[in-house]
């Protein structure tokens, strides 16, 4: 039967099919080009937002590091170190929600916003609250605490002169529970712990306990008015103090469950 067929249609035939198979060629080659492309665009995407995400993971241990500096001393180099790296952590989340394409992705950048606007304004609230505790550190309990051991040193000195023995002994047991009182605040101030406070407390109970046998054995006007002080600065000095130990409880509160929180959630 092939013999019946003409050389022509023969060779017309055998170009049709080289034609079919070149088109089919070319379109397997196209869809793999297709395929490379996209594959490529997705690997670069994905590699783009790891880099991004690197980077915010970085920031944020910078951050939370200089945040613990800063409770220890107080620098206000670390003030403004927590600040340039929370506002670079901004920075890099504007740009995730414009180029990050993946919606799992794009969804964490958004909560990852949300998230260091709560751990700066908590770490502001932080600052806050530990500038105010230093001031009413510096300026009312410091100098409080001054005046009364001041003042009871005045009434020890004028009943050494008035050999008045039995109230000589009373007033410096007084300053020695005072100075007590003084050490244990501070080592409350410097660790923050609950149980240093309760520790304080318990001196100030026992000091004024000393403070009130200390009244009972006056008897001069002068020794009565110069305890009238006492008492007076003393009441400033138990206020204050615990304004001061009420914003400590806060801000490590905010330390311990929000900013410690934030950050690993941040870095995740």
């Amino acid at each position: 039967m092939l013999k019946n067929v003409s050389m022509v249609t023969k060779i017309v035939a055998g170009f049709v099919i080289l034609l079919v198979i070149l088109c089919g060629i070319a379109v397997i080659g196209y869809n793999s080009l297709s395929n490379s492309n996209d594959g490529f665009s997705a690997y670069r995407n994905l590699a783009r937002d790891t880099n991004l995400a690197g980077r915010i993971q970085a920031n944020i241990l910078k951050a939370r590091l200089n945040v613990k500096d800063f409770i220890a001393t107080s620098d206000d180099d670390d003030i403004k170190q927590v600040n340039k790296w929370v506002n670079t952590i901004k920075e890099f989340v504007k740009e995730g929600e414009k180029e990050i394409l993946n919606s799992k992705r794009a969804a964490m950048i958004v909560e990852i916003s949300k998230k260091i606007i709560e751990y700066d304004d908590s770490f502001n609230n932080v600052f806050k609250l530990k500038n105010e505790c230093e001031s009413l550190t510096k300026e009312i309990l410091n100098v409080k605490g001054a005046e009364i051991v001041k003042k009871l040193e005045d009434i020890l000195l004028a009943s050494e002169k008035d050999k008045d023995f039995a109230i000589y002994s009373d007033v410096a047991n007084a300053i020695k529970n005072f100075l007590l009182v003084r050490l244990s605040a501070n080592k409350f101030f410097k660790s923050n712990y609950k149980e240093d406070l309760d520790s304080s407390n318990v001196s100030l109970l026992h000091f004024k306990e000393r403070l009130d046998e200390v009244g009972k054995e006056l008897k001069t006007s002068e020794g009565l008015r110069i305890y009238s002080d006492i008492v007076a600065s003393m009441e400033e000095y138990k206020k204050t103090f615990s304004v001061i130990s009420a914003n400590q409880l806060k801000f490590m509160d905010i330390i311990e469950n929000t900013l410690n929180k934030l950050g690993p959630e941040i870095a995740d």
